[in-house]
């Protein structure tokens, strides 16, 4: 079952839960929250400054997340978090520009980590639901492990990028409060690597994004 299966299903499970979790009148909605999940990481290239599509998606692999932050109000919070982003897979092919018929194929397993830290803007609907989006810096580092194939035939050589850099991070997901403090959210982000690390070309671009599924408990009487 795929990653955004999953997540539709347990959506759709966690709607009868839905009354349990209303807000309390004369509440400050705030407070302190601390949770992680598991993410379907991903890389791929780009020919265009989006960070939502791409030209050349790799092999998913899983990893995980832990995160925390602090909620100012209903609609405005600021966040820290961890990201393991496992070692997923990416092939391309590199074209000599001296002889378009010399190509060479190469395989890429990329280990990636990141600290980020982020602001959060939330639009809450139908008490317990809200939708968010946040935008912030990832602090990323990266390793990749890359096999070079040439078509002609000839030996097989292999290389390893190891570097690191600050990159803008955007995300966007769905939350819900299941039961009191308990809340889950359901995420998708991306941030730009460096194309070294996916022995890109021309003009296209590196990237990294993950489906994210994680549990928060909220801290306090603020919620």
């Amino acid at each position: 079952m795929s990653v955004i299966r999953l997540i539709a299903c347990l959506i759709s499970g966690l709607i009868p839960l839905a009354g349990f979790s209303q807000p309390v009148p004369g509440v400050p909605f705030k407070g302190w929250y601390l949770g992680g999940g598991v993410a379907a990481t991903n890389v791929f290239a780009t020919e265009d400054s989006g960070y939502f599509g791409s030209s050349e998606r790799g092999s998913s692999d899983t990893g995980f997340v832990i995160n925390g932050g602090y909620r100012f109000n209903r609609f405005l919070a600021a966040e820290i978090g961890y990201l393991d982003g496992g070692e997923p897979s990416f092939q391309t092919v590199i074209i000599d520009p001296n002889a378009a018929s010399f190509i060479t194929h190469v395989d890429v397993i990329q280990e990636t980590e990141a600290f980020e830290a982020t602001v959060v803007g939330l639009f809450p609907f139908f008490s317990i639901w809200e939708i968010y989006i946040k935008g912030g810096a990832a602090f990323w580092d990266a390793s990749s492990q890359q096999i070079f194939t040439p078509d002609t035939g000839g030996p097989t050589t292999t290389g390893q990028v190891d570097t690191d850099g600050v990159d803008f991070l955007l995300g966007v997901g769905l939350g819900v409060t299941v039961w009191k403090k308990l809340h889950l959210r359901f995420e998708y982000q991306a941030f730009r690597t460096d194309d070294e690390l996916l022995a890109l070309n021309g003009d296209r671009e590196a990237r990294f994004d993950a489906y994210i599924a994680e549990i928060h408990w909220r801290f306090g009487e603020g919620w």
